[in-house]
């Protein structure tokens, strides 16, 4: 008794087959996506633009409030906050462009802190190029407005500014006073210096105290701004180079993918095994009845018999 061995051909799809496959329909595979990326080349250029401006500020500048320090994520939320797009939709209504009032207030703006960066990126979309430029201009000196205490806050941190100040002036006056008589030679110089030595930290902890309470009054300024709005050169979206590209490959693979399927089909007809096997996707797939005039059957008597529709059925 011997084995029959299985032949390459038997059990694997021949590479000659498929190139003689898709050599037959060369022309449908390129012409194809040719004529879906014309197609979507038109359909994109219809398609209205969207223009992107955008500023980016530096929050590592130290800005406290009650002790607690701002941070840029803080600074990023702020420049999406109400009163923000109020004050910002406000100097475009002034400036005559209450469409783009309309269009800030409806959440054309978006903010973020990138990544390992102390830095807050804001974009504005618009349908023009001068429109998103307009409506960053003014969300930015809104922002820089916003950055700066308001209301109850302004008004404790100038009292408490006026405190420190006042305080460091006396610690100052002080410390003058201490040199003179230390120059002049009055009192004991061991208890001039004691003196002197114990208020030097004083003033510098009360000079650290009025900068940190003199920038939180600034807030963010000019010398913040990493990068100013600028007009767009070009639309962000859509991208049309991408979109054919896209269109291009997807229709490639679709036509590619119906070559193959079609061959499958046909083959089908003439082989028993390729037959059974798109029967049982059809079933999976629930589609009933079966393509083609005939379907072939193993014999339980060894031989193959078919089952035709008015055609005879030929022995394979």
């Amino acid at each position: 008794m011997t084995d029959t061995p299985n032949k390459p051909e038997d059990d694997e799809i021949d590479l000659l087959d498929l190139l003689l496959t898709i050599a037959e329909n060369i022309k449908l595979l390129v012409i194809g996506p040719l004529l879906a990326g014309m197609l979507a080349l038109v359909g994109v250029w219809f398609w209205p633009a969207t223009y992107e401006s955008s500023f980016t500020l530096n929050a590592q500048k130290t800005l406290a409030t009650d002790g607690v320090n701002i941070t840029p994520q803080q600074i990023s939320a702020i420049a999406l906050t109400k009163p923000t797009l109020d004050a910002a939709a406000q100097a475009l209504t002034t400036a005559k462009q209450p469409d783009l009032a309309q269009r800030i207030l409806a959440g054309a703006a978006t903010s973020s802190v990138p990544r390992n960066t102390p830095h807050v990126l804001v974009k504005l979309q618009a349908p023009t190029a001068q429109a998103a430029h307009d409506m960053a201009q003014a969300l930015l000196s809104a922002t820089l407005q916003a950055s700066r205490p308001q209301g109850e806050e302004l008004a404790r941190v100038m009292q408490d500014l006026q405190k420190s100040q006042a305080a460091l002036d006396n610690a100052r006056t002080l410390e003058t006073r201490l040199n003179q008589s230390i120059k002049q030679g009055k009192g004991s110089d061991e208890e001039l210096a004691k003196i002197y030595a114990a208020l030097s930290p004083v003033i510098s902890e009360k000079t650290k105290l009025v900068d940190q309470q003199r920038a939180r009054l600034a807030g963010l300024g000019e010398n913040d701004i990493v990068a100013k709005p600028t007009v767009p050169p070009a639309p962000s979206k859509p991208r049309k180079n991408l979109v054919v590209v896209m269109a291009v490959l997807a229709s490639g693979f679709v036509l590619l993918l119906f070559v193959f399927i079609r061959k499958a089909m046909r083959n089908g007809l003439t082989n028993p095994e390729t037959a059974r096997k798109l029967a049982l996707i059809r079933k999976a797939l629930g589609i009933h009845g079966v393509r083609g005039r005939q379907t072939w059957t193993p014999d339980r008597g060894g031989g193959d018999k078919c089952r035709g529709r008015g055609d005879k059925c030929r022995s394979r």
